[in-house]
């Protein structure tokens, strides 16, 4: 994670688009986006995916051990952190300033993908005109 803040960091010290993707902890990574925010005037698109714990935990067995994932992830460790965690509630969205969309994952028949894009894409050109 630190490497992750590291090359965001870079990026908008630049003055660069960013897109970054993780499971963030809110507790953890708000602040850690709230001082990046103090020191860099950037606009925030914040896409937050659930899903229903079970299918979240069904997910995360199924990919253990396929040949997609590299040892790093540590999957058949990670398993009872993410379970614990999972038992405290949703994951919640970053305590950021900008736009939240918020997507249901739990059945991905039912993801409106372009919804996600147009309201992206509108949230973007939002900030591009300030």
């Amino acid at each position: 994670m630190e490497l992750l803040y590291l090359l965001v960091e870079a990026q908008l010290a630049a003055g660069r688009s960013v897109l970054v993707e993780s499971n963030f902890d809110s507790k953890l990574a708000s602040p850690r986006f709230n001082d990046m925010l103090e020191r860099h005037s950037f606009g925030v698109v914040q896409v937050h995916c659930r899903a229903e714990r079970e299918v979240l935990l069904e997910r995360f067995r199924a990919r253990d051990g396929t040949i997609e994932r590299h040892p790093g992830h540590v999957d058949d460790t990670a398993i009872e952190e993410m379970t614990q965690r999972l038992l405290h509630g949703p994951d919640e969205p970053l305590g950021v300033s900008g736009t939240l969309i918020v997507v249901n994952t739990t059945d991905f028949s039912g993801v409106n993908y372009a919804e996600i894009l147009r309201s992206v894409t509108l949230a973007i050109d939002e900030y591009d005109e300030v």
